[in-house]
């Protein structure tokens, strides 16, 4: 990944968690976001990227019927105070002036 400077991609948790293994060994992350679907994502999978990594993750739902994406989602601020004048998502900028 590192190689590559890869800072998106998308899979399921087994494949995540052994990508944070590797990372956490190697102690180089380039991602910038990620996308996790297939099944629940483990909140401590999610915590370790977020936190440790500055990494965010996008938790995705869907099935085969639906082409394959149902819904989106991402963590949301603590409070109101915390978001400030910051979108929801973590570390980008609101575009709205």
């Amino acid at each position: 990944m590192e190689a590559e400077g890869v800072t998106f991609s998308a899979g399921v948790p087994t494949v995540w968690l052994g990508l944070l293994n590797y990372v956490k060994q190697a102690d180089v992350c380039t991602l910038k976001r990620t996308v996790i679907g297939g099944s629940a994502c483990p909140p401590a999978m999610l915590r370790s990227f977020e936190d440790d990594y500055g990494v965010e993750v996008i938790h995705a739902w869907g099935m085969t019927e639906m082409s394959p994406l149902g819904t989106l989602a991402g963590r949301a601020a603590a409070s109101a105070q915390e978001a400030g004048p910051r979108d929801i998502r973590r570390g980008h900028e609101s575009r709205r002036r």
